[in-house]
């Protein structure tokens, strides 16, 4: 991220990249590291890596939440077990894309507060998508641009952009209004068939 230029230190285009998004060095170099060719969930599992996640623990008595978490409908890319900080991340920010009640009754737990959780988790996933985009821009990785660029518009939405979630964009729909937009929807089409 730096290079030397006649005994001058000057930062690269990824070096001022890092500076002006606030993205620690060995973020940036998992961002640099992202092949051109990943998909969605490649994607969000480096991202979950990222240093600013380093404060993030996984507590012996969240395993069990996670897990359960894990096995939701909405989660895309599920994993057998959580069992490192970093899947957390990466099970929390597909529950922010699923739209998935996370104070739901299923998912308290003394050690944590679901909720909570997601909000400090997210507070960096834009800040990191938009250096994920500025990087694949420099590096002229198109296919990398375009899945970081669908994965930023879910993120900014908290919603997956191909599912019903996508309606919490509407201002006044919450998750009751979605439900009977869903059900008026299918049993339309019901009807129609």
């Amino acid at each position: 991220m730096i290079e030397y230029k006649e005994g001058l230190v000057n930062a690269t285009a990824f070096g001022n990249l890092a500076s002006r998004l606030y993205v620690k060095q060995p973020s940036m170099k998992l961002i640099i590291e992202i092949p051109e060719l990943a998909t969605k969930k490649d994607v969000l599992l480096a991202l979950s890596q990222a240093d600013e996640y380093k404060e993030v623990r996984l507590r012996q008595g969240e395993r069990s939440v996670y897990n359960k978490l894990c096995q939701h409908s909405d989660i895309r890319f599920g994993l057998k077990k959580v069992e490192r900080a970093h899947e957390k991340v990466y099970i929390l920010l597909q529950a922010i894309l699923g739209n998935i009640s996370l104070g739901a009754t299923e998912y308290q737990n003394r050690d944590s507060i679901l909720p909570l959780e997601a909000t400090r988790v997210y507070k960096h996933a834009i800040r990191l998508m938009s250096c994920v985009i500025e990087a694949a821009v420099s590096r002229g990785a198109g296919s990398l641009l375009k899945t970081s660029l669908e994965l930023y518009r879910s993120l900014k939405a908290k919603g997956w952009e191909d599912r019903p979630t996508v309606l919490r964009q509407l201002e006044g729909i919450g998750e009751k209004a979605m439900q009977a937009w869903l059900e008026f929807i299918s049993r339309d089409f019901l009807s129609s068939h």
